[in-house]
């Protein structure tokens, strides 16, 4: 994720990490990738840089891509996992198949199984705590709330 987001930032077009939304890098940039194929960005991912998730992401899809990034950053580089070495996480983004179709229902019926796989679910906050005023976070929230008592839950 980290140098996926490096690579969006060499892009000599790229307006700057606070004017690209995590919905930008779907419509712009992760349907654009898997257009031909019709398939999840996970499908491209070389199968040595995939593992069980240590963490299920929630995140609001408007706020800065990059902020989501940072976060993630913090919290294994510098806060509550900072021994975590490599780390795989379960990011919507990536893990559903962003164009409409079966393979999409069939990711987002997923949803619930993916959640309560990780060994955690991690909230992206921000400032105005814009995932407790999204639907689709407060659903995740919810099936993280009902997972069992070995998961970790962290905003």
């Amino acid at each position: 994720l980290v140098a996926f987001h490096e690579r969006l930032r060499s892009s000599p077009d790229y307006p700057g990490d606070n004017v690209v939304r995590t919905s930008d890098v779907v419509f712009s940039l992760i349907m654009r990738v898997t257009e031909g194929p019709k398939c999840r960005l996970f499908n491209m991912v070389p199968p040595e840089e995939t593992g069980r998730p240590d963490a299920f992401i929630s995140h609001a899809w408007g706020r800065p891509f990059a902020e989501m990034v940072r976060n993630l950053k913090s919290h294994y580089l510098y806060g509550h996992d900072k021994e975590a070495g490599r780390v795989c996480v379960w990011l919507d983004i990536v893990a559903v198949n962003q164009h409409e179709g079966q393979e999409q229902m069939d990711d987002l019926k997923q949803l619930a199984a993916a959640v309560h796989d990780a060994r955690s679910v991690l909230v992206s906050m921000d400032p105005e705590a814009s995932p407790f005023s999204r639907i689709w976070c407060l659903y995740e929230i919810s099936l993280a709330s009902s997972g069992g008592d070995e998961q970790q839950h962290t905003t």
